[in-house]
């Protein structure tokens, strides 16, 4: 058996749903989408405040701030 391993890091292409008509693991980059790095195995918002553009998630009352990015239109 062959396995190949996915830890490390990787680049996460974010926008707002529906904004880009992505349909190919080529597309982000190709449609001009900037990414950041990102950890895995990791975690989204980690990897996003990492690079500063979320708050320091565990201070304060900032995880609420993430509320509106988990809801679903």
């Amino acid at each position: 058996m062959h396995t190949i391993s996915l830890d490390g890091t990787w680049n996460l292409f974010h926008y707002p749903e529906d904004e880009k008509n992505i349909l190919h693991p080529d597309d982000p980059a190709a449609s001009g989408l900037d990414s950041i790095p990102a950890q895995a195995p990791g975690n989204v918002e980690l990897d996003l405040e990492r690079t500063g553009e979320l708050p320091e998630i565990f201070y304060a009352d900032n995880i609420r701030s993430l509320r509106p990015l988990e809801e679903f239109l």
